[in-house]
């Protein structure tokens, strides 16, 4: 197992601090504790959440292809939102009180403009989709002037093998849409705490 640089230095003037004072032959058990420390306790401080991830994407709060018109089943908003463990929750608003959940059970950022999550169905109501994992992948463009962002799904398929967004384009689903391109969301506001 490799050590990053500031784990090599730690373990490296440890070894130079002990060899000055003639300790190396005669600790070797405190110098094998120190290492089996930085290898077991480094990688844990970097650890980021789900939440996190989406965070510094730019993915939280509420999402709509037409922020100013009605929420319907036509025009329904993506609802990111934190956790309490610190991971990250998808709802669909449907409008009338109308709401799907779902768990984001990973994100990875594929690159600085492209998010990759995993999302489980969590919601009593579609037993059916209960334990099927949806895998999409979103792009985001940032406007030059306004600063505002939006996102797309490029890709989208679930564990059972269907393939519903492909290369930007909606490929399958009971949407009206197969065949063309996916729409710009919009950031419609925050998410609510």
């Amino acid at each position: 197992m490799r050590l990053d640089r500031p784990a090599a230095r730690l373990v490296e003037r440890h070894y130079k601090q002990r060899r000055c004072r003639g300790m190396v032959s005669r600790r070797p058990a405190g110098t094998a504790a120190l290492l089996a420390l930085l290898l077991s306790a480094g990688p844990s401080f970097a650890t980021e959440t789900v939440w996190d991830v989406l965070e510094g994407f730019g993915l939280t709060g509420v999402w709509s292809v037409a922020c100013a018109a009605p929420t319907t089943a036509a025009n329904f908003r993506y609802i990111y939102s934190r956790a309490a463990n610190g991971g990250a929750t998808r709802e669909l608003d449907f409008g009338v009180s109308e709401l799907t959940s779902s768990v984001i059970e990973s994100a990875e950022l594929l690159s600085p403009s492209t998010l990759k999550i995993r999302v489980r169905s969590t919601d009593p109501r579609f037993q059916h989709l209960n334990n099927l994992i949806l895998e999409t992948v979103l792009t985001k463009q940032i406007h030059a002037g306004t600063g505002e962002m939006r996102v797309r799904f490029i890709e989208a398929g679930d564990s059972s093998g269907k393939v519903y967004i492909k290369g930007g384009m909606v490929v399958g689903g009971a949407q009206v849409r197969v065949g063309k391109p996916t729409f710009w969301q919009h950031k419609c506001r925050p998410t609510m705490t």
